[in-house]
């Protein structure tokens, strides 16, 4: 019987330590944004990109830039190859999430909740990149910051990485200490 008790003791704690590594590691995934254009004059170029990245609230996400990485951005005083940082003055464009002002080029993103009408709003990216921890289950989307131009191409590189609630993992883990206090009041 003592056996028995050791032998479930140490799976409890395996399963512990390798069924909660992935709860508590973050999930990270390379992400490009192209910098597509769209057809009206004054209206956020195409549609922001659905980067299929979910958030549930309490989590904490974050998107690096690739530093070396650039689009190219037809503007009137800087022509191509620009950051995420973007350039000129900012510029006022209503786009799927409503109205934002940021520079020509600048990425942004917003979160749309599960249920198609909670949002952000505009959240500017840039190279700086972005850490927001969520009020809301969602999902994560990006655009380039633009207008319509026929000559905008190029990509910028992506790291997004989600962390997980850590009370998940402190559940799961006391219920598996719960479950061995069980066994030995048993025994």
């Amino acid at each position: 019987m003592l056996a028995f008790v050791r032998c479930s003791m140490i799976m409890a704690l395996a399963l512990l330590a390798f069924g909660t590594h992935s709860a508590l590691a973050a999930y990270v995934t390379d992400f490009t944004v192209g910098a597509r254009t769209g057809s009206d004059l004054n209206t956020l170029s195409a549609h922001a990109y659905d980067t299929g990245v979910s958030v549930q609230a309490g989590q904490t996400l974050s998107v690096t830039v690739d530093p070396d990485s650039r689009w190219s951005i037809r503007t009137k005083t800087s022509g191509w190859k620009i950051t995420a940082d973007g350039v000129e003055d900012p510029v006022t464009i209503t786009g799927d999430m409503g109205t934002g002002s940021f520079k020509r080029g600048t990425l942004v993103g917003y979160f749309l909740g599960n249920d198609g009408t909670t949002t952000t709003g505009y959240l500017g990216i840039g190279t700086a990149g972005l850490d927001w921890t969520a009020t809301f289950d969602g999902t994560l989307f990006m655009v380039c910051w633009d207008t319509y131009f026929a000559d905008n191409f190029h990509s910028l590189d992506t790291s997004i990485s989600v962390t997980p609630i850590p009370g998940a993992a402190w559940l799961l883990g006391s219920g598996l200490i719960g479950l061995i206090g069980l066994r030995r009041k048993k025994a």
